[in-house]
């Protein structure tokens, strides 16, 4: 293996990611670049970087492929694009779950990058359909595709009661979010792209698996239309785990650069994230409260603990999503959506504990 010229230091401990003042090693690259922007840090590195250390690797890269592990996934699902008859009406409080605001808008401000995010992955797995040879892996690109389009549909309408009630700060961030995705189709290569979508659905999956899990402490007697647009959401994210890591891999492989596109996925939609949520919290008077601001802190440790486990397992070389057991709320949502969907577009949070309805 060839030496690395120029290797990164780890330098310091300060950055914000999602509430305020969180540890974070920044980095120092030798050619006097300093950043301790989370986002930042990674791009610092660039794209030669890991494709030199990718290269440099070659000879002893073990990262997956989507046929390792077919055997893992003996029964094929179809992804299908589910309408669901959500409605979003003037009267949804963006304080949807009265005892979590500060959770309430965590959410929101994850929600906001929707529109934006998934039109950018929609894009770049349609972009790697004339590279894919697999026929199976075609139609799953197909109903990825989709799927994300009624994702972002869907919370668009529900952003947009955001700002009707006086949430006009986000417009600005959404236009921010808007210039860097159309700037990473317009500068970044295809494989950066793909990476990017790869290491999103990591994380993704990971959330959904904590959302489920902890739905009755997240959304119990909170606003049902909001829990059940982003508990469908999710199992969606949960059902179409395999497809973009997939893709990635009939495309381009390697290691390296698939964990930097979950580290930089999973970083730069944290990093809007928190401006939204900070503008809504902000505006309604609770940024300043310590009080709010200790819930808030207490809920992003939550959200670190139970998501560090499954970031980690995403980086591991011999990672592929479809090693990871499905959440069995999930499926049995799956299997309600069959004979009564209508139900799962208003899911009763006052009893969120129990099974699938």
């Amino acid at each position: 293996m060839g030496l690395i010229s120029n290797p990164p230091i780890l330098v310091g401990w300060k950055t914000t990611i999602l509430g305020g003042d969180s540890p974070l090693v920044a980095i120092y690259y030798p050619q006097q670049v300093h950043t301790t922007d989370p986002v930042e840090c990674l791009p610092v590195l660039g794209e030669a970087y890991w494709s030199t250390l990718e290269n440099d690797m070659t000879n002893n890269d073990t990262h997956s492929t989507a046929s390792d592990h077919a055997r893992l996934n003996p029964s094929q699902v179809d992804l299908v694009a589910r309408k669901m008859p959500f409605e979003f009406s003037d009267d949804i409080d963006p304080q949807w779950n009265k005892q979590k605001p500060e959770w309430s808008h965590m959410v929101n401000g994850a929600s906001l990058a929707m529109p934006f995010l998934e039109p950018f992955l929609i894009r770049t797995l349609r972009k790697s359909l004339s590279q894919i040879e697999s026929t199976q892996l075609t139609q799953d690109v197909k109903g990825y595709i989709a799927q994300e389009g009624q994702h972002f549909q869907q919370h668009r309408k529900f952003n947009d009661t955001l700002i009707q009630h006086g949430h006009v700060d986000l417009i600005a961030i959404e236009q921010q979010m808007k210039k860097e995705f159309d700037d990473f189709e317009k500068k970044r290569s295809q494989k950066f792209n793909l990476a990017y979508a790869a290491g999103f659905e990591s994380m993704a999956l990971g959330i959904g698996h904590w959302l489920i899990e902890d739905r009755e402490f997240l959304f119990g007697n909170s606003d049902s239309r909001v829990a059940s647009l982003v508990l469908w959401h999710f199992v969606e994210e949960i059902e179409h785990k395999n497809v973009a890591i997939d893709a990635y891999n009939a495309v381009y492989g390697g290691y390296f650069y698939r964990v930097y596109g979950v580290f930089y996925a999973t970083m730069h939609v944290i990093k809007h994230t928190r401006k939204a949520y900070k503008a809504m919290l902000t505006k309604d008077g609770l940024w300043s409260k310590l009080s709010s601001r200790w819930k808030l802190q207490k809920m992003i440790l939550r959200f670190y603990w139970k998501m560090i486990p499954h970031v980690w397992e995403a980086c591991l070389p011999n990672h592929h999503p479809s090693k990871i057991n499905d959440p069995k709320w999930c499926l049995d949502w799956l299997k309600k959506y069959e004979s009564d969907h209508h139900s799962l577009a208003l899911l009763d949070t006052g009893n969120m504990g129990s099974k699938c309805p």
